[in-house]
């Protein structure tokens, strides 16, 4: 069991980018334990965010509205080459209905499936859920994706694919290690889809954002994104890289 208390930044996965959680946004609060058992390992991790209510305080001084974050990570060593991991996060805020700023003693709960718990205090904030799997294989190659799901409704879907509130995220990477045989010639390839709205609430203070800056992906939501990058490690002090970044991103 490891326990981290202190102020900074958490990623989860392992791509470039990370449509759980990413390290972009500003450092904050938070709460880590993090417990290895046999081939499981298992992550609780609660934080307190700024809520996106800030500029009414861009006049003087004042104290900015709190939210508040919780996660749940379990992953799982199938065996010494596939580890799969299930997700699930809540963001709250309790500023707009109560005017009294309190973590949800409810979220302390240690085990996994928020989605009960929300549902049984009446629903008011937002749950997500989501999946990440890593496969090595052929020695040098390793596999990873990731999968987020935030609000999905397949009758909708099926009408409309274009349904505003079918909001998920998907996310394809390969990295190749000591290519053709060199020693530190590395390359990695990643895809990011993220549909429109995903990671946002009805109630602002719910958005899975800290300072209005998004706590998974940099560019939100709305958009595809293809990486592309090469590195070599030239002698003990010099590393060369390159990548590419190809970004379809619409206004809504």
């Amino acid at each position: 069991v490891n326990i981290q208390f202190g102020h900074g930044k958490n990623f989860l996965g392992d791509g470039y980018r990370s449509l759980l959680l990413s390290d972009f946004s500003n450092n904050y609060l938070f709460l880590k334990i993090n417990t290895r058992v046999w081939k499981i390992n298992y992550q609780n991790l609660f934080a307190e965010l700024a809520s996106d209510h800030i500029s009414s305080l861009l006049i003087g001084d004042g104290l900015i509205d709190k939210k508040y974050l919780a996660i749940h990570h379990l992953s799982y060593n199938l065996n010494k080459n596939i580890n799969l991991g299930i997700f699930e996060s809540v963001v709250f805020g309790r500023n707009d209905t109560t005017k009294a700023q309190h973590f949800e003693l409810n979220y302390l709960n240690p085990l996994i499936f928020y989605r009960s718990i929300e549902q049984a205090i009446g629903s008011p904030d937002n749950v997500m859920m989501g999946t990440n799997l890593k496969i090595n294989f052929i020695k040098h190659v390793s596999f990873y994706s990731q999968f987020v799901l935030d609000d999905f409704n397949i009758s909708e879907f099926k009408k409309n694919k274009n349904y505003w509130g079918s909001k998920f995220a998907f996310q394809a990477g390969l990295k190749y290690f000591d290519i053709a045989g060199i020693d530190d010639l590395h390359f990695h390839g990643e895809l990011n889809i993220v549909r429109p709205y995903t990671y946002t609430h009805v109630n602002n203070d719910a958005n899975y954002t800290h300072y209005n800056q998004p706590l998974a992906h940099p560019l939100g939501a709305n958009f595809r994104e293809i990486i592309t990058g090469i590195n070599y490690k030239l002698f003990k002090k010099l590393t060369l890289n390159a990548q590419l970044f190809l970004i379809q991103k619409e206004e809504l």
